[in-house]
């Protein structure tokens, strides 16, 4: 099992849904394997979603993460086109740039 974080910007002065755990697990498919979801409303520089999911490898986490988390962004009337995903990563990696889109990570 492995958590993601998956950081997402919404407009200025946003403030994460009540309920967005919920909303990301309704988009999630059953091959995802969506475990747990968790909310960092206050993280800087943007909200964190921390999911919970069981793969094989951390780079195929940190994929579903973020489609499942772009998914339930695009499908949600209330937050899209005002939210976007700027990022997937596993805790405690260093992230080259800022976020790159997801790919492999050091830590396989």
């Amino acid at each position: 099992m492995y958590l993601i974080h998956v950081h997402i910007k919404g407009p200025p002065g946003a403030v994460l849904p009540e309920g967005i755990e919920s909303l990301v697990r309704s988009s999630a498919r059953a091959a995802d394997r969506i475990e747990h979801v968790v909310t960092h409303g206050r993280a800087l520089p943007y909200p964190v979603l921390g999911l919970y999911l069981v793969a094989e490898r951390a780079e195929e986490a940190r994929s579903v993460a973020h489609e499942v988390c772009r998914r339930m962004l695009t499908g949600c009337p209330s937050l899209h086109p005002d939210w976007e995903v700027v990022g997937a990563e596993l805790p405690g990696t260093p992230s080259p740039g800022r976020w790159p889109e997801p790919g492999p990570l050091p830590h396989d």
